[in-house]
C-alpha cells in the first residue's frame, strides 16, 4: 500500500500542476482542444507510473532512480517516435545557424542562472554516482516530458489552426509554469508542501528551456543547458560542503 501511495500522490502532484498552468494560460487565450491536454495528463500518469515501479519495488540500483528515469525515457521516446512527427517534439538537431545560436546561448544562460542558488543555498557534498546522474539523465528524461512531448501537446491544444505564434508562446508560459508547479509543490503523506524558495531558479530555468525549445526548434540546447546547470550545481556543492 505504501508503494502505490507514493505513485497516487506523484500522479495527484502532477496532474493538478498541469491544470493549474493550463488555467494560467487560459488567462491569455482559450483552450481550443481540450483533448489534447487531457492526452497530456495521461501521459504524466503513465510517465509517473513507469518511472516509480523500480522505486516502489526497491529495484534502484543506486542512491538515485536510474531504472524508472531510464524506463521514463524510452516510454517517451516510443510515444513521440510512434504519435508526433520529429519536428513537432524537438527530436531534430538544430539546423540553421539562429537555431544553433539559440542552442549555445541557452546552456550558457542557464548556467549564469544556476550559479546564484547555487552559491547562496544549502545541500551536502555530493557522491561520485550523483555527478554522473546529474550529467546524464535528468536533461533528456525531464525535457521531452516538458519541452518535447508535452509542449507539442499544448501546441496542438491551444492552435488556431491559423497563427500558431500566439499558441507557441502560450505553450512556453503553460511548460514554465507546470514545470516550476511539479518541482516545488510535494504531496506527501496526504499533505501539500510548497518550497517556495526553489520558484526563483526553477521558474527563470522552466522559461529558458522552453524558449530555447521553441527557438531552436529542438531539444538538444534544453538537454544540455538543463544537465550543464545541474552539473555545475554539485560542483559548487563540492566546493562548499
Amino acid at each position: 500500500m505504501n508503494g502505490l501511495k507514493i505513485i497516487v500522490e506523484s500522479c495527484v502532484t502532477d496532474v493538478l500542476s498541469i491544470i493549474f498552468a493550463v488555467i494560467v494560460g487560459s488567462l491569455f487565450a482559450r483552450v481550443r482542444k481540450f483533448q489534447f491536454v487531457a492526452w497530456l495528463v495521461i501521459y504524466v500518469i503513465a510517465d509517473d507510473i513507469v518511472g516509480l515501479i523500480p522505486i516502489v519495488f526497491h529495484w534502484n540500483v543506486g542512491q538515485w532512480n536510474w531504472i524508472g528515469q531510464i524506463a521514463s525515457l524510452l516510454l517517451g521516446l516510443s510515444i513521440a517516435l510512434r504519435f508526433f512527427r520529429r519536428d513537432e517534439t524537438g527530436l531534430r538537431l538544430p539546423r540553421t545557424l539562429h537555431e544553433w545560436w539559440w542552442t549555445v546561448g541557452g546552456i550558457v544562460v542557464a548556467l549564469l542562472i544556476a550559479v546564484g542558488p547555487a552559491l547562496v543555498g544549502s545541500g551536502t557534498h555530493p557522491s561520485t554516482e550523483t555527478f554522473a546522474y546529474e550529467a546524464t539523465l535528468p536533461g533528456p528524461v525531464e525535457e521531452l516530458v516538458f519541452r518535447g512531448i508535452g509542449m507539442a501537446l499544448l501546441l496542438k491544444a491551444f492552435s488556431t489552426g491559423e497563427s500558431d505564434r500566439r499558441a507557441e508562446w502560450i505553450a512556453v508560459a503553460v511548460t514554465a509554469v507546470w514545470f516550476t508547479t511539479g518541482h516545488v509543490l510535494h504531496l506527501d503523506n496526504g499533505q501539500f508542501h510548497v518550497i517556495w524558495a526553489r520558484i526563483f531558479d526553477v521558474f527563470p530555468m522552466g522559461t529558458l528551456y522552453a524558449i530555447v525549445r521553441l527557438k531552436s526548434r529542438s531539444l538538444l540546447g534544453c538537454i544540455l543547458a538543463h544537465n550543464a546547470a545541474n552539473t555545475l550545481v554539485e560542483t559548487i556543492a563540492a566546493f562548499r560542503f
